[in-house]
């Protein structure tokens, strides 16, 4: 076991890469897709937050898999193995997060997502409720730009971010900046503040690519354009007090990135009636990697409660818990 700066456990020997990898196009854009579990099995679909990639699930995807799920998840593009694209936007990650459950040709299948990746998954269920039997939102909400602190510095920032990626888009800059796998690390540390070296070393390993001059995370540089843009971060969880399948909603209440991470009482605003939420006090943003066996017994048990309401149009109301 090694202990992270928070001295919570990350328990490094529960890791486990992908068993299956493959690729996907969707309209010339190619994205990469991993799976942990049974081929065979009940699929669920994951998807990871803004400058991640499946990987971030190494931990949380084996503890389902050993319960008899097919874990799949996409890098979603710009990010990871998959492409650079000349668009980011919440419209087209949704669309490709419709295209990877078609794909899986299984009808209505359950979906976890974490941070961004969570809304974007919101926004697919709003518009395609056929396709999602459920939801499980791990600390998937935007922070309330009261509780944020330095909010306006925070906006100066994501502003001099967007001036800087259209410098370098302008100059045809698309790469990282290399570096040691230790020190990927430590870049990655500035925002996973409770997350161990050793897993964030980990993270480095599996995601960054070598060349002569060092390491480099993978992902396009353009993403900035649209992790940091200060837009309205809400907009894809407009229709979620609408959405009539199951929905878990998971929070850190831990607030430790500036644009997500949210209290009970904001993040209740989104939910639909029938919503259940699970808040951790313990925990920071990234739940899933501080406490995966915590939040893996919490998905299940929510899957085999409502493993009858397989067709999203159908789902019965559940009471929400806190």
């Amino acid at each position: 076991m090694n202990a992270g700066p928070s001295g919570g456990p990350v328990p490094l020997a529960g890791v486990r890469a992908p068993e299956r990898r493959r690729f996907l196009d969707v309209d010339g854009v190619r994205l990469a897709i991993s799976e942990w579990g049974d081929e065979h099995g009940s699929p669920v679909v994951l998807a990871h937050g803004g400058g991640d990639t499946a990987r971030t699930f190494d931990l949380l995807a084996p503890l389902l898999a050993d319960q008899g799920y097919r874990l799949v998840c996409w890098d979603q593009r710009g990010h990871g193995d998959s492409a650079f694209t000349t668009f980011y936007g919440w419209p087209a990650d949704a669309r490709e997060a419709m295209v990877v459950i078609q794909d899986l040709r299984s009808g209505a299948v359950p979906v976890v997502g974490h941070s961004k990746g969570a809304m974007v998954l919101t926004m697919l269920a709003d518009a395609r409720p056929d396709l999602v039997s459920h939801l499980v939102s791990i600390d998937g909400f935007p922070t309330e730009v009261d509780a944020a602190e330095g909010f306006r510095s925070t906006t100066a920032a994501r502003l001099a971010a967007r001036r800087v990626w259209l410098d370098e888009h302008r100059n045809g800059i698309r790469t990282r900046r290399p570096a040691t796998l230790d020190a990927l690390a430590a870049r990655r540390a500035k925002i996973s503040s409770r997350l161990s070296v050793d897993w964030l070393r980990h993270i480095a390993e599996a995601v960054a690519d070598q060349s002569p001059d060092g390491w480099r995370w993978k992902g396009d540089p353009a993403l900035q354009q649209f992790l940091y843009n200060p837009t309205d971060l809400e907009s894809p969880l407009h229709g979620m007090p609408g959405l009539p399948m199951p929905v878990l909603a998971i929070l850190g209440l831990i607030i430790e990135v500036p644009a997500m991470g949210s209290t009970i009482g904001h993040a209740s605003r989104f939910l639909p009636p029938h919503a259940e939420l699970l808040a951790y006090a313990d925990s920071g943003h990234f739940v899933h990697v501080e406490h995966p066996a915590r939040v893996a017994d919490a998905i299940v048990d929510f899957l085999g409660r409502h493993r009858l309401n397989t067709n999203a149009a159908g789902a019965t109301r559940a009471g929400r818990r806190s």
